[in-house]
């Protein structure tokens, strides 16, 4: 069984200088900052909340300098070896 969320439709009017006043239920849901998507068809206009991950990129680096070294990860000295090799075995086949 899939459920669907629940949905309310509310009728609201157009003022005079295009304006809509959103109903107290609509406006309690609305935090400032938020941002939606807009939809536009022939006959409806659908705002979609945007969910945006908020990253802090100076938070994020002292995450990732605190994290502890890959075991699997080749060492640079490796990574020579193996770019060396390569290049050797590209040479030999030329």
């Amino acid at each position: 069984m899939i459920l669907k969320p629940m949905t309310k439709e509310l009728l609201i009017e157009i003022n005079r200088e295009g304006n809509i006043e959103l109903p107290p239920e609509v406006q309690t849901r609305l935090n400032p900052g938020d941002k939606y998507m807009i939809s536009l068809t022939e006959d409806s206009i659908i705002l979609k909340k945007v969910h945006q991950d908020k990253v802090n990129l100076e938070q994020f680096f002292e995450r990732l300098e605190a994290m502890e070294p890959d075991p699997n990860q080749p060492t640079l000295a490796e990574i020579s070896q193996m770019i060396k090799e390569a290049r050797q075995i590209r040479r030999a086949n030329s």
